[in-house]
């Protein structure tokens, strides 16, 4: 069963509700409304059990309160129908999207004090037999909408006409996003800020990222590309965040999917902020070498690969749930500072001089994981692959 579908049956009940308040006449059959609640939280697709549950919870309270008033002090009719109303009207104006080839992506650029080159967005736009056709960076439709900041003169974006270009194409209700390697990369720095939603990093790609949102999804990445020089060495710097289409009011949360992928050529180095939402990195293909994660009222998984001799992690674990998985051939180093939380450090790393924890093996072994470990009112869980 669609949202709308719910909101137009709890619209058309809460009308009947109404009229049978002002003629002073309604059948006792009606009083069993809220057992449209069960049914939505039985059929409806995307729902957590914990969810279903609480609706059908809900739903009981109610259906109590409608067979039996005195129960709660309110009137099943004059109370429950204007709410029945509003409710509806909501569920149906969340549930009304626009088709994601109508929607306009906002490109902002990167500034840098070295060389930077910009990104183009081009955007595919389906036609009305559902091929795909590339679309220029416009305000056209099927285009981008630019901003002041994407506005430049033409000489200047004839120059950067060779830089990589950010590339959309939407099909049915799912987008895929990607961009190539700038010419001459030799490391690639990704910041990644998630919220709310679920987050897959799976596998490596050839080119700079690729980003699939799920069927559905409210929220779309909003990517800023450049390539900077520092000490020698050219870095793209991808930069990730998530940016908001809708004006509708979401009565049932957030539905993002995200599953990215990383170029896995380019040695990498990770920093992203999860919050609010459910989050599984895996790097086993990727050459991490440095990884910041804030996970923050998220329950995340992160899975660190072997293709880099040594990897540096910081991991700020608040009030979340956080499972991090470490090569088998490694050696091992932590400094944790936990709050009133729980964490199983010392499993893997049983010696320990003054705040630092080592493995057996940490002064033989060449290939190392050197860890600074936050955990705050939280549980963090290590273990070897």
């Amino acid at each position: 069963m669609r949202h709308t579908t719910f909101g137009v049956m709890l619209v058309i009940l809460g009308a009947i509700l109404l009229l049978g308040v002002i003629v002073q006449d309604i059948s006792l059959v009606l009083r069993f409304w809220p057992l449209l609640v069960v049914v939505y939280a039985l059929l409806a697709h995307g729902l957590s059990p914990a969810y279903r549950g609480g609706l059908i919870v809900v739903a009981l309270v109610l259906l109590a309160d409608a067979l039996a008033p005195s129960i709660l002090g309110l009137s099943h009719t004059g109370f429950w129908a204007p709410v029945l109303i509003v409710v509806g009207l909501l569920i149906i104006f969340s549930a009304t999207e626009h088709d994601p080839r109508e929607k306009r992506v906002k490109v902002k650029t990167g500034a840098s004090a070295q060389e930077v080159k910009n990104v183009k967005y081009a955007v595919r736009d389906e036609t009305a037999d559902g091929t795909s056709k590339a679309g220029a960076a416009s305000s056209e439709p099927g285009g981008v909408e630019m901003t002041d900041e994407t506005k430049r003169p033409e000489s200047e974006a004839r120059e950067e006409s060779a830089a990589a270009a950010v590339e959309g194409e939407y099909r049915d209700r799912s987008a895929h996003f990607l961009a190539d390697v700038p010419e001459g990369a030799e490391r690639l720095i990704c910041d990644l800020d998630f919220n709310a939603g679920k987050l897959e990093l799976a596998g490596d790609t050839d080119k700079l990222f690729e980003i699939d949102t799920g069927p559905g999804s409210d929220v779309e990445p909003q990517v800023d590309v450049s390539l900077e020089e520092t000490d020698g060495v050219k870095v793209a710097r991808l930069k990730i965040e998530q940016a908001h289409f809708k004006s509708s009011v979401r009565m049932f949360g957030v539905r993002t999917v995200w599953t990215l992928k990383l170029n896995g050529e380019l040695p990498l180095t990770m920093n992203c902020d999860v919050n609010a939402a459910k989050a599984n990195l895996d790097f086993s293909k990727l050459r991490l070498t440095s990884l910041a994660m804030g996970n923050n009222a998220a329950a995340s998984e992160v899975r660190i690969g072997s293709r880099e001799n040594e990897a540096t992690l910081r991991i700020d674990n608040n009030a979340a749930k956080f499972d991090l998985v470490l090569p088998a051939d490694f050696a091992y180093e932590a400094t944790v500072d936990s709050n009133v939380g729980r964490h199983n450090v010392t499993d893997l790393l049983p010696r320990r001089v003054n705040d630092h924890y080592y493995s057996e093996d940490f002064d033989s072994n060449p290939r190392k994981v050197r860890m600074h470990l936050e955990n705050n009112a939280a549980k963090l869980n290590i273990r070897r692959r």
